[in-house]
């Protein structure tokens, strides 16, 4: 669930019960012949601080069936309405001037001094800037969080916390630093009561190994998390570490099982299934069938309504490799093209995606002739597009590895 920016305002009880009248009354007037009270008088008594007379109180209840006083949030349920939902759907706030909002809930938080809310804030902060490689930032920000609940007794939210600090540092720890974090992180899951947090906990602590190249015990923790994660799409996710864990172990076959696995678990519709797509044209591109790779990669790339640089992903990097290795190095040109007209939509993930680009650019055996053609894409757009000084960076590295290509001739 996304919020627009106009969206984070407190209401009054007043402006919220006028809302639910219209809502279920179509207006004022109608609500007033419902209760037999004048127009005026109901007008009158939403605007006033104290909501009316009793009269109006009961029969409006009546009306409502509900306790008058939940017809309505008071002003911190409002910035925990906010804050929880920001939490909870994180992962669809992707775009640049989505910090606007984070910035009007955080202060809205401090305002009201509700520090539980801006900790739930600077958890999501911290996420925002992770998944833009702002690691620095990201880490601060779940520091911030993190010791805001310690001393609170809510022992779920500190685990989950915990888990997403440990997941953000554990790259810079030192051997001992890192054995006494997960000491910490294991005293803390003893205590925790939610399944859901425990298997969130124990998916953070895997992603960790994963991250560390300790595949093995990536691999364990990842088939404990099956035990607390129970719904279809949780699932598919976990599955998907698995055969990451597998592949890295060097056991394609029980990679491709995972990835099998986690297809089932996936609605067709559901974008998601394009990750298990892209780990099955590796696997036939790695095994030379590729037809095969190739029908997967399109299965992705020919879906013109799903963006490219809404998510973090290396499903370009497999489309270029199975593209040259079926002799198609035209269409390079085109997912290219639709990368650069997704720069007005301002997502966090373009400079990920233009890196990956950039990358393949510079030391994959494309022809020169396609390179040319890329290089004549970038400049035309370049030329005749308005950007900031960011997308202007990103143009100027994409060109640079172009060039550092060692068969690109102009």
């Amino acid at each position: 669930m996304r919020f627009q920016l106009k969206d984070i305002v407190i209401k009054s009880p007043g402006v919220q019960l006028r809302e639910r009248i219209l809502e279920q009354y179509g207006s004022i007037k109608n609500f007033a012949d419902a209760i037999g009270l004048y127009e005026s008088s109901i007008t009158q008594y939403l605007s006033s601080k104290k909501l009316g007379s009793s009269t109006f109180k009961i029969r409006t209840m009546n009306a409502f069936k509900m306790d008058f006083n939940e017809l309505y949030k008071s002003d911190a349920e409002q910035v925990r309405y906010f804050s929880d939902l920001i939490s909870w759907y994180i992962d669809e706030y992707v775009y640049k001037d989505d910090v606007e909002i984070l910035d009007k809930i955080k202060m809205l938080a401090i305002e009201k001094e509700l520090y539980e809310d801006y900790a739930i804030i600077c958890r999501a902060y911290a996420h925002y800037y992770m998944n833009q490689g702002k690691v620095d930032r990201a880490r601060a920000y779940i520091d911030v969080a993190l010791n805001s609940v310690r001393d609170k007794d809510n022992i779920d939210r500190i685990g989950l916390y915990l888990g997403d600090q440990i997941m953000m540092k554990a790259g810079d720890m030192n051997r001992n630093e890192f054995r006494k974090a997960v000491e910490e992180f294991y005293e803390v899951l003893k205590k925790v009561s939610g399944p859901l947090t425990n298997g969130h906990m124990r998916m953070r602590l895997g992603k960790v190994y994963f991250y560390l190249e300790a595949y093995e015990d990536a691999r364990r923790i990842f088939k404990e998390v099956l035990k607390y994660h129970k719904d279809a799409r949780s699932r598919s996710f976990v599955y998907m570490w698995l055969g990451d864990a597998e592949k890295r172990l060097l056991n394609f076959d029980q990679a491709l099982s995972y990835y099998r696995e986690a297809e089932k678990l996936l609605d067709a519709e559901d974008d998601m299934v394009y990750y298990v797509y892209d780990e099955f044209a590796l696997y036939y591109l790695h095994n030379e069938n590729y037809k095969k790779a190739e029908m997967y990669v399109d299965e992705i790339f020919d879906d013109e309504l799903w963006k490219i640089s809404a998510t973090k992903h290396s499903k370009l990097k497999t489309f270029i490799l199975v593209k040259i290795a079926c002799g198609k190095e035209n269409e390079i040109v085109k997912v290219i093209n639709r990368l650069l007209d997704e720069i007005k939509d301002g997502y966090i993930y373009n400079f990920h995606h233009f890196a990956v680009v950039g990358e393949q650019l510079q030391h994959t055996g494309i022809k020169n002739e396609t390179l040319k053609a890329i290089g004549r894409e970038i400049i035309s757009f370049s030329r005749s597009n308005a950007m900031d000084s960011g997308d202007e960076k990103l143009i100027q590295q994409l060109l640079g590895c172009l060039a550092l290509n060692k068969h690109f001739r102009y």
